[in-house]
């Protein structure tokens, strides 16, 4: 399984910094102490590097998704088919 598509990455940004003003707006109203998921230098980071197409080590972004159907290759080169 190869990381998160940028779509994934994107998604998932939203998701958290929606989590964090949402919990945030309910602790200013309680009166309490915020948090912070993803400050804003770091959002502002993995903006750049999903706009930048930027991939993990070794990871060039066409590898087969997680979410795909395929043969089973295994360690010593042998493919078992999949069967469907």
């Amino acid at each position: 399984m190869g990381p998160l598509t940028m779509e994934a990455r994107q998604w998932a940004l939203k998701e958290i910094l929606s989590i964090q003003d949402e919990v945030n707006k309910e602790a200013l109203f309680q009166n309490r102490q915020v948090i912070s998921l993803i400050n804003e230098r770091e959002e502002v980071r993995i903006r750049e590097l999903i706009s930048r197409n930027t991939w993990p080590n070794k990871w060039r972004g066409d590898e087969p998704r997680a979410d795909q159907a395929m043969d089973l290759i295994l360690a010593d080169g042998i493919v078992q088919p999949l069967l469907v």
